[in-house]
């Protein structure tokens, strides 16, 4: 078989690198081959560098989604090559991050009645000028928007934002929602996407409940495929 690529999304907070750790574990124990890759890749890449910055808010605070949106799906181009090498060598790649995130927080700065437009300059961009492979499984971890800042607040020193506790994106509560209303779009728009519920009576569920619920579909798609 060819190999598969499952990107995790949501907004900020929703734990995906976790999930994204469980999925590469219940893969491996169900015999699969897997690879695991985070966007941006902070500190790797020539583009990641113009990403740090901009969410530092050296560039500003208001920048121009389309051209921030060039800062991350160029981070994504510069590691099209491996990740195509690794699905034709039958991985399942698992991507911390991948192209949705442009829509949650690229799409979510621009006016409602243009997000339609936008996507379609940003399947044009990532997927024919840039090339990077399309995820066949995106797995949305839905979390409210208004839980996001206090899930960020749990999170580690953070290198890139040399000693802020949260980036630009992550500061400003009309951003993530915003992002929230732009991702809800997405789910609505992309049969791939797969929407999964990490709360419950508006806390967090524990981590291997999420995690069962991401098998549970991911095991569904690849039994499909």
């Amino acid at each position: 078989m060819r190999g598969k690529l499952i990107a995790f999304e949501g907004i900020d907070g929703s734990g995906k690198a976790t999930q994204a750790d469980f999925l590469i574990r219940n893969l491996q124990r169900n015999g699969y081959k897997t690879k695991l890759i985070s966007f941006p890749q902070y500190g790797e890449s020539v583009f990641s560098a113009f990403v740090e910055r901009y969410l530092r808010g050296e560039f500003g605070e208001s920048v121009d989604p389309y051209v921030t949106s060039l800062f991350y799906a160029g981070d994504r181009f510069e590691a099209r090559e491996k990740i195509l090498k690794w699905l034709e060598q039958d991985y399942i790649v698992v991507c911390n991050r991948y192209y949705g995130s442009n829509i949650g927080h690229q799409g979510g700065k621009v006016d409602k009645k243009d997000l339609p437009k936008f996507l379609k300059w940003l399947e044009k961009l990532e997927f024919k000028v840039f090339g990077i492979p399309k995820p066949d499984i995106t797995v949305f971890l839905h979390i409210p928007y208004t839980l996001s800042k206090f899930m960020v607040s749990k999170k580690p020193k953070r290198g890139y934002l040399k000693g802020k506790s949260f980036d630009i994106h992550e500061q400003s509560s009309e951003h993530l929602k915003r992002s929230f209303e732009a991702y809800m779009f997405a789910l609505k728009k992309y049969n791939s996407w797969v929407k999964i519920d990490c709360t419950s009576g508006g806390k967090m569920l524990l981590r291997n409940q999420i995690a069962d619920k991401i098998w549970l579909e991911v095991r569904k798609k690849l039994e499909w495929s």
